[in-house]
């Protein structure tokens, strides 16, 4: 497979859930807040209504929650050129779709299985293989011919 930068710097930004300031990273982040906010939920669920009724903490931990879900959600929709972000990477893709191919990730993701999922998941699917995501945009993928089989049951 011929490298590619824009690939590689793609593949950089997605980043692994141990890079601070990758999109993995933030995405994980994300998740771990909302099992903590979802955990201090069941903790308030089951405490005692005075407790509940005046609880400056949870008021104060409810704001903290939702104003950094804010955060994070605007982080990841940016789209300027000086920032790491889901929405950086989905703009770039739109505009350079030709280096999403299914070759490029098998080379990048899986060196040493290139030919995963050339026989039984790509019969399933009923998609050729090598065609690239620009085709896929443009609704030039094509569909096998073979009809799905009728139960005898009905």
């Amino acid at each position: 497979m011929k490298p590619d930068e824009t690939w590689d710097k793609w593949a950089e930004w997605l980043g692994d859930v141990t890079q601070p300031g990758t999109i993995a990273k933030d995405v994980v982040d994300m998740r771990a807040g909302r099992r903590v906010w979802e955990g201090f939920q069941t903790i308030v669920g089951v405490a005692p209504e005075e407790a509940r009724k005046y609880s400056t903490f949870h008021t104060l931990f409810n704001g903290v929650y939702i104003r950094s879900r804010g955060l994070a959600v605007r982080r990841q929709v940016e789209v300027d050129d000086d920032v790491v972000s889901l929405g950086r990477l989905l703009d770039r893709i739109s505009k350079g779709p030709r280096v999403l191919t299914r070759d490029r990730y098998l080379a990048r993701l899986h060196p040493k299985t290139k030919d995963m999922g050339t026989s039984s998941s790509t019969a399933w699917s009923g998609l050729e293989r090598r065609r690239s995501i620009p085709q896929l945009l443009q609704g030039t993928w094509r569909i096998s011919a073979r009809k799905p089989r009728r139960s005898r049951s009905g």
